[in-house]
């Protein structure tokens, strides 16, 4: 059996994708120059195109941004007595490799995904800690260890 003969939600004949992941229900593919955001059911929700050769991506759900550099982030950020809330530093991240480094970029709203940040890191497979706000980065000279705190 084929797994077009097993596909559930569709089936996309593309051979130009080079990696996916997922956030929340929804699927982040990279090819050709673009992030694209598709559905379950392989429908595209949103892209972002802009990208030179991306291969790799990694989604992470919830990650929390200090937006208001005050140290406080989840339950803090909601109990500092200032106006933001951890809704507000919540944001779903596609972290997609390209030969240049990780671009970071915001699906928070999929139908339309924006570039947040840049880390010039070579990178291979990315995996992300939330809790400790960090990447775990394989790439041609090893294993890095990269810090997510600062990203806008």
């Amino acid at each position: 059996m084929t797994a077009q003969a097993n596909a559930i939600g569709g089936t996309i004949a593309d051979s130009s994708y080079k990696a996916i992941s997922t956030v929340r229900n929804n699927i982040l593919a990279v090819k050709n120059g673009a992030l694209s955001i598709l559905s379950p059911q392989l429908s595209e929700i949103g892209v972002i195109s802009d990208m030179y050769m991306p291969y790799g991506v990694e989604g992470v759900e919830a990650f929390p941004i200090d937006l208001d550099n005050d140290g406080n982030i989840g339950s803090y950020e909601d109990e500092d007595g200032d106006l933001m809330t951890s809704d507000q530093e919540s944001f779903d991240l596609a972290l997609v490799s390209t030969p240049d480094g990780i671009v970071v970029v915001d699906v928070s709203k999929p139908e339309s995904p924006l570039k947040m940040d840049m880390i010039p890191v070579s990178a291979g497979k990315i995996l992300v800690d939330r809790e400790k706000r960090v990447a775990y980065v394989l790439n041609g000279g090893g294993l890095s260890v990269i810090s997510l705190k600062d990203l806008r």
